[in-house]
């Protein structure tokens, strides 16, 4: 071997020693599948069943669009969230308004005001302080009925909002509003005065039309925005939130409508974790029998499955008589409903409008009117209205005209499978029922939701607040305000909506139990909307999860996104 060959195969061997001797960086073309494992960012992928067109979910009236809710809960900040029991714990906000601790305040002259301060690292996305300028001029924002989108009703209860200091607001109320300590009621999280007070002076009808409630949003929760797609949205870490770095670098959110592509994706790895209402009871059970110790399955009592009537305009006109509205709710076997869509999960029929385990419904001393499954007392009210059956079983009003009762639904599987099986049953007790599912991109066509005949099938019903989001007379969606409000069965009775009043501005819990009773007695007998049962809400989690689904019992999926900061994945 010649001297150069030689030095060549010295300088050869040096260069490799001194690469194989010098530190690496982990995750370097050099490093062991280990070292390359643990540089990885810490990424998930999660799957909503909807098509989101936002972050925020007051930008989603009545929740048309499934899953927004949840994908809130990862980017979006409020001064105060509710913890497992419904009660308020804060987020931006130092403390939650009370009466022992004195940011809660009832005055002499029967008004009443809270302060809020927040805490003191809280920042916007774009690293902006958040300040109490930011907190009046969303008050300004959830009390403008010219913004129908944004307007929030209980702040008709708001005499002012007066800025203390950079970082403490105090509002005051022109009488007892017992969720005051909820900060904006209407879940309108805090808006920057910076980027949306130009918009607001100038156009108001604009406001809800800027690319900042999706693509361009800047909050103050967990994640901050980094690409919204159609398909998905990508959220990255946001260092400077209130409540800690999340553990986490990067959380992409798809969305996927079909349980059967949504299933697909969770078995073969690439979606980590569903959030809010997606596969069935029955499709995630199927799904975890073939997961192979993958992943796990919990379930919370989520809330209910409803009938919503439509109580403005009424199609078929029989639809205004409560009797015939009795008629129907005790001619669905609603057992037999439940074994059909959740068996095995010990969901019961439930004997009041009021959820199981409900924190009020042991302080409710009602006389409530109770309805099981009675055919034979189904047809004798119906036929005490004059309908009488005709040679092909289908019942006729006294024209000899067929008695024609519609539902629609949403397209998701287990909605229009239970839709199903409310007009099966209708159709054996005698009434003609055709079931009908919206298409997916009419689902936030809200003129064509709430003006639909007969009745809808929606999720979402969680007792008294139930009765008073759902209920009252001044939320009718209207062609005056959008057909945002959240009242689906377009129902109104004054004296409900009195007793709504009352129960809002009652802060003594027993005295206000007492006014709840009542409303929950006005409601189940003249029921403009059937609860059917409590739906069981499955998540599914990949077993490379840490941290994501609450240990104990009693969550709601709300819950799982509720810290989303604390979401981790396993390095092994």
């Amino acid at each position: 071997m010649g001297r150069k060959s030689l030095l060549v195969n010295v300088i050869v061997v040096l260069s490799f020693l001194a690469v194989a001797c010098a530190p690496q960086k982990a995750g370097g073309l050099d490093a062991t599948p280990a070292q390359q494992k643990a540089a990885a960012p810490k990424r998930i992928v999660a799957a909503i069943m909807g098509n989101a067109n936002t972050v925020v979910n007051k930008m989603n009236p009545a929740n048309y669009v499934a899953g927004i809710d949840t994908l809130q809960l990862l980017t979006v900040g409020f001064l105060v969230r509710n913890d497992r029991s419904g009660n308020p714990v804060p987020q931006l906000a130092q403390d939650v308004p009370s009466l022992q601790n004195g940011l809660w305040k009832l005055l002499p002259d029967g008004g009443m005001e809270t302060t809020w301060k927040l805490r003191p690292n809280a920042t916007w996305h774009d690293g902006t302080p958040m300040t109490a300028e930011d907190l009046a001029f969303t008050y300004a924002i959830a009390r403008d009925a010219e913004i129908p989108t944004l307007f929030d009703t209980s702040t008709r209860l708001v005499d002012s909002v007066e800025v203390i200091d950079p970082t403490s607001i105090k509002v005051h109320y022109k009488g007892p509003f017992i969720d005051a300590d909820k900060a904006f009621p209407g879940a309108l999280p805090p808006l920057p005065k910076h980027l949306l007070e130009a918009t607001y002076l100038s156009d108001k009808t604009a406001l809800t039309n800027l690319p900042y409630w999706s693509s361009a949003y800047v909050g103050s929760g967990p994640f901050k925005v980094k690409e919204f797609l159609p398909d998905k949205v990508t959220l990255t870490a946001y260092d400077q939130y209130v409540l800690g770095r999340p553990l986490l670098e990067e959380v992409e959110v798809q969305f996927i409508t079909d349980p059967n592509t949504l299933s697909a994706n969770l078995l073969a790895g690439s979606v980590d974790l569903t959030l809010g209402r997606t596969l069935s009871f029955d499709q995630a059970k199927q799904l975890v029998d073939h997961w192979s110790g993958s992943g796990r399955m919990l379930t919370a009592q989520s809330w209910s499955y409803n009938l919503y009537a439509q109580m403005l305009d009424p199609d078929p006109q029989v639809l205004a008589n409560a009797q015939f509205r009795k008629a129907l709710y005790v001619g669905m076997d609603r057992e037999g409903m439940i074994e059909a869509n959740q068996p095995g999960t010990g969901t019961v029929v439930p004997t009041t409008i009021l959820p199981p385990n409900h924190p009020e419904l042991q302080s409710l001393e009602t006389e409530a009117t109770r309805y099981g499954y009675d055919p034979r007392r189904a047809a004798q009210q119906l036929e005490g209205l004059g309908f009488q059956k005709g040679a092909d079983g289908f019942y006729r009003d006294a024209n000899n005209s067929p008695l024609e009762v519609p539902i629609l639904s949403s397209p998701e599987d287990a909605q229009w499978k239970l839709a199903q099986t409310v007009a099966s049953q209708w159709q054996a007790l005698g009434v003609k029922t055709s079931a009908e599912a919206y298409p997916p991109q009419r689902a936030s066509d809200a003129e064509y939701i709430n003006t639909r005949p007969g009745f809808i099938l929606r999720g979402g019903w969680n007792g008294v607040p139930s009765i008073v989001s759902f209920l009252r007379g001044s939320d009718i969606p209207l062609p005056a305000n959008k057909f945002n409000g959240l009242n689906v069965s377009r129902y109104t009775n004054s004296n409900l909506d009195t007793l709504i009043g009352r129960y809002q501005s009652t802060i003594p819990v027993p005295d206000r139990m007492q006014v709840a009773s009542q409303m929950v007695r006005i409601v189940e007998e003249d029921l403009p909307t059937y609860v059917l049962f409590f739906r069981v809400e499955p998540t599914l989690a990949s077993s490379r999860l840490i941290g994501v689904v609450p240990e104990g019992a009693g969550y709601t999926t709300a819950d799982i996104s509720n810290q989303a900061q604390l979401w981790d994945v396993t390095r092994a």
